[in-house]
């Protein structure tokens, strides 16, 4: 994609932003949304968004990398900065956010590689081992036994799904937590994706059925339903070009088909799902996350040191009660603010530095770009989770060390065999 071309999508869609967030505040005000677009503030967001794509992304390397770049840059970066140019967000948080990118970028764009893999590990195919992986996945399947016998049909009525995924969390072993997150969102989307390109079918049903199976005992709509739609978003992506134009054409469907829905309907569904969970309720989150902790930084003592700490609190929960009158209201945000709240702006820099790692690991992995759905899911955890919390709970070091040891750089879906 010429850089032209990219600074043009840039724009376009900053200038769309602006105008569903209009719509976002108008509808959803209740929530602290608020709009008093600043001209000056426009034009610095515009000069920060145009300078970033033409620094860091001019280069025509298309990799698991900029691909990562691409996504933080569209779905997170313009969002927060349309955020600060209707005066949500202060300059401060918005530097933040630019420092955090540009970082990224910068070691990106000029260290793509860093010491590891190949020279320690060769990867081998998963078509090798796949009898291997199956029956090991069927063991480490065995104790979510426990939570499968809570399989709920009511988890598909979207109007009963949180009072039952709730109830799941307040009952569950937090060891057992850990295996469905990873299984569920790292192995049975493997399968599913593996099963679908090679056309074995029996690994894509037990891949989709597993999905099935602990969304209806868990009722986690977002963190396992969706990988489904979004494996297959992905999943005839012949490179990572391919991916990069999917997610932009995903990103201008997000912002202007709620646009079309309001001015000749005059609903707002699309609005709320997903735009505004999406793209603007991270940046409000982390206004209050701010706003609350900007003296009074906390040194992990609340999140990956709260071992340490006698009387540990939930940050989610003190911030949805506190500044959204929903104590029971989990107020997730991503490594950007809480770098910010555990150690100022050194934190930021240090998250950013283990952001980069992460990509970098995995661009060396060289990972077929058809399994890019599991990668995007956790692009959209960095921006929602705690570093502790994307590690363990979500699964992010369990995916590291599970396609550590597959190569699928040269799958093709003209390649069959039978399992």
């Amino acid at each position: 994609m010429k850089k032209r071309l990219l600074s043009l999508h840039v724009i376009i869609l900053f200038i769309g932003m602006i105008f569903l967030y209009e719509n976002v505040s108008y509808i959803f005000g209740y929530w602290g949304f608020t709009f008093n677009l600043n001209i000056i503030r426009c034009f610095f967001s515009i000069i920060a968004l145009l300078l970033f794509t033409n620094f860091f992304l001019q280069k025509k390397i298309f990799d698991f990398s900029r691909v990562f770049l691409i996504y933080w840059l569209f779905f997170i970066f313009i969002p927060i900065s349309v955020l600060f140019s209707v005066s949500l967000i202060n300059f401060y948080l918005y530097f933040c956010h630019i420092s955090f990118i540009f970082l990224i970028g910068f070691f990106i764009t000029f260290r793509r590689k860093i010491i590891f893999t190949k020279k320690i590990f060769k990867p081998k195919s998963f078509e090798k081992n796949k009898y291997f992986w199956f029956f090991l996945t069927l063991i480490l399947s065995i104790p979510l036994v426990e939570i499968l016998v809570n399989f709920n049909l009511n988890s598909f009525n979207l109007f009963d799904v949180y009072g039952i995924r709730l109830e799941a969390r307040e009952s569950g072993n937090r060891l057992i937590g850990y295996l469905k997150e990873s299984l569920s969102r790292v192995v049975y989307p493997f399968f599913l994706i593996y099963g679908y390109i090679h056309k074995k079918w029996f690994l894509f049903f037990f891949g989709f059925l597993s999905i099935i199976l602990v969304f209806g005992s868990t009722g986690a709509l977002k963190s396992i339903i969706a990988i489904i739609p979004i494996s297959f978003l992905f999943i005839k992506s012949r490179n990572y070009k391919t991916v990069q134009n999917t997610l932009l054409f995903l990103l201008y469907f997000i912002v202007f088909f709620p646009l079309i829905e309001t001015l000749f309907f005059e609903t707002y569904f699309l609005t709320d799902l997903p735009s505004r969970r999406l793209l603007f309720v991270p940046g409000l989150f982390e206004n209050a996350y701010f706003t609350e902790y900007i003296n009074n930084s906390q040194f992990y003592l609340n999140s990956l040191l709260k071992s340490f700490n006698q009387n540990p609190e939930s940050f989610t929960m003190h911030i949805g009660g506190k500044y959204f009158d929903k104590p029971e209201m989990n107020a997730n945000v991503g490594l950007v603010i809480d770098g910010f709240i555990n150690l100022g702006y050194f934190g930021v820099i240090l998250h950013a530095i283990f952001v980069y790692i992460i990509i970098a690991i995995i661009n060396g992995y060289k990972m077929s770009p058809k399994y890019f759905g599991i990668f995007f899911v956790y692009f959209y955890y960095m921006n929602t989770s705690f570093i502790g919390t994307l590690l363990l709970t979500h699964g992010l070091l369990f995916l590291l060390i599970f396609f550590y040891f597959l190569n699928t750089n040269h799958e093709s879906t003209s390649y069959m065999s039978k399992f």
